[in-house]
C-alpha cells in the first residue's frame, strides 16, 4: 500500500485499516469523539489518583471514575 504524497495522519489511518483488515488487532488512544466511531469496541479508561497511603475502599471507586 502506497500512501506517498498523503497527510500523515491520513496515512496512519489507511496502515491501521488495513492492518485490521489482516485480522490484526488495533490498540489507539484518543480524546477525540470521532476517531472511535469505526471501533467494534471501545474500552473508556477514567484518570484518578490515590495519594501515598491508598487503600481498596479509595482504589476501587476511583477505578470506576466514581471521585
Amino acid at each position: 500500500m502506497s500512501t506517498a504524497g498523503t497527510e500523515p495522519v491520513t496515512a496512519a489511518t489507511q496502515a491501521l485499516r488495513a492492518a485490521a483488515a489482516r485480522g490484526t488487532g488495533i490498540l489507539a488512544a484518543s480524546d477525540e469523539l470521532d476517531d472511535p466511531r469505526d471501533c467494534d469496541r471501545v474500552p473508556v479508561v477514567v484518570t484518578a489518583e490515590c495519594g501515598n497511603g491508598w487503600d481498596d475502599r479509595e482504589l476501587v471507586p476511583a477505578m470506576g471514575g466514581l471521585t
